[in-house]
């Protein structure tokens, strides 16, 4: 690499520019891998598809003795086989029937609000990786916060496919922590900002009539 920018590189070098090489990374990834790979991605959906619900559900509860509010789970670097896409087939989530699965429901009322810890980079497919592995296929939009190529994401919406999704997942709490590589997220319900009623206009000043004179 140093002939080819005639050029010294140092550690310092690799230090200061990872958040961009690491973007850059996953950009290629996500809009080069995953597109010419796309076969094999549903392959892999499927694959998940038709793994025992029961399996998953006794991880989760084990999990949930063992951290009762505190679930950690290691997952791989990113695979374009490993991550579900809108394209992907929609498969059952939990004990819940795929028609069940709808957006009837607004997006904002089945959508999961998570935080990240300042200097502890979470990527986006770490965050589907987690989630699908633990709970299915119960993301249907994932929205990182917009930064910088330079900047951290602190926060992510992640729309699930149902409310009862949310639930499942937060296990009934208001809010739940989870660790994904060592890193904690905290996850709880999005609130939407809902704008404020206008407030109804003053009524009018009372008219007066003029008083008649007298001849």
């Amino acid at each position: 690499m140093q002939r080819l920018i005639d050029s010294e590189l140092a550690l310092p070098f690799f230090a200061k520019h990872r958040l961009i090489a690491v973007r850059g990374l996953a950009k290629l990834v996500n809009e080069v891998c995953m597109r010419a790979l796309k076969d094999i991605m549903q392959q892999a959906v499927e694959r998940k598809a038709h793994q025992s619900l029961a399996d998953l559900s006794l991880y989760h509860q084990q999990q949930q003795r063992q951290h009762p509010r505190q679930v950690q789970v290691q997952v791989q670097p990113p695979l374009a086989a490993r991550v579900p896409t809108p394209a992907s087939p929609r498969v059952q989530f939990g004990s819940l029937p795929a028609a069940a699965q709808t957006n009837e429901v607004h997006p904002d009322d089945r959508t999961i609000f998570v935080t990240f810890s300042k200097g502890y980079l979470v990527h986006e497919w770490e965050v589907r990786e987690f989630f699908t592995r633990l709970y299915g296929n119960c993301i249907e939009s994932l929205h990182m916060q917009d930064v910088m190529p330079n900047e951290q994401p602190l926060f992510a919406r992640i729309v699930c496919q149902s409310p009862a999704a949310i639930e499942y997942i937060l296990n009934g709490n208001v809010k739940a922590k989870f660790t994904i590589n060592g890193k904690h997220v905290w996850a709880r319900k999005f609130v939407p900002k809902r704008p404020k009623p206008a407030s109804p206009a003053p009524p009018p000043p009372p008219f007066n009539l003029p008083v008649s004179l007298g001849i």
